[in-house]
């Protein structure tokens, strides 16, 4: 019990460090292309974010079991496993214009990932909406013709 409590307090400030560290990594490495560095903790860095992401994901999924909720989180937090799957683009001492290129995509697919999990997730907890709510009864269905009133 003492660690869960632990592992919860420290949780908001491990969340928002970590796509501090990311970002850093990456503005680093545009600075200085020589750098290994940054590469380094790119691709180990990104593993964890995931990591502490699914503990909030297994915790949330009890109270609203939402396929586009566990979808949404996955791609969100999941994104930056890209970087470490592409991992030898970072790492490389000297980076050419075709290097530069690919770091750029991977870039865009991490985007890509990233707000496509944050519109699953978005879309996981709005409420259903209709145009006409006053044509639907309480319990979600289209009352029957012959129940209409002219």
């Amino acid at each position: 019990m003492l660690s869960a409590g632990g592992y919860l307090m420290l949780l908001p400030a491990v969340l928002s460090l970590i796509p501090g560290v990311l970002n850093g990594c990456l503005r680093i490495k545009a600075l200085m292309p020589a750098a290994q560095l940054p590469g380094w903790l790119l691709i180990w860095v990104a593993p964890a974010f995931l990591l502490f992401w699914l503990v909030i994901l297994v915790l949330a999924n009890h109270v609203a079991r939402s396929p586009l909720l566990v979808l949404g989180v996955l791609f969100w937090a999941g994104s930056p496993i890209w970087y470490s799957l592409f991992g030898k683009v970072f790492v490389q001492s000297q980076i050419s214009d075709e290097d530069a290129t690919k770091i750029a995509r991977v870039k865009g697919v991490v985007t890509l990932f990233a707000v496509g999990g944050s519109h699953c997730w978005s879309r996981s907890s709005s409420p259903k909406r209709c145009s006409d709510s006053t044509s639907w009864d309480s319990t979600g269905r289209r009352p029957s013709p012959r129940n209409w009133r002219n």
